[in-house]
């Protein structure tokens, strides 16, 4: 992750992998790092709309300090609010944008 919310740095290395397989119940797959935990979730894209529904966000349970805590509290819940997401810089960054009236986004430098 690069930046967050309305353009913030964040202290703390978060990674995300969205995942082309699907559950059983036809989700695709989330997995990821924050700085306390291991994430997971599923979601659903329409790449022709660039639309994406992320569901309930599931972790680890490893606790820490206030700052940690806190920031993953509130990037999960963004997570969830997600509504529309870009690929740019010739496929290196991934943008997952927030509903128009938050006009916030979570950005993420892509590796391969």
């Amino acid at each position: 992750m690069v930046s967050y919310a309305d353009n913030k740095q964040i202290p703390f290395d978060v990674t995300i992998e969205l995942k082309s397989e699907r559950n059983s119940s036809g989700h695709h797959m989330i997995t990821g790092k924050s700085p306390l935990n291991f994430y997971f979730s599923t979601f659903d894209i329409d790449d022709t709309k660039n639309l994406i529904t992320v569901y309930d966000i599931q972790s680890t349970k490893i606790g820490g300090g206030t700052l940690s805590v806190s920031f993953e509290r509130n990037y999960y819940e963004l997570l969830t609010k997600i509504k529309n997401y870009e690929i740019s810089n010739n496929g290196e960054t991934l943008k997952l944008i927030l509903p128009v009236v938050e006009n916030q986004h979570i950005t993420y430098k892509l590796t391969q």
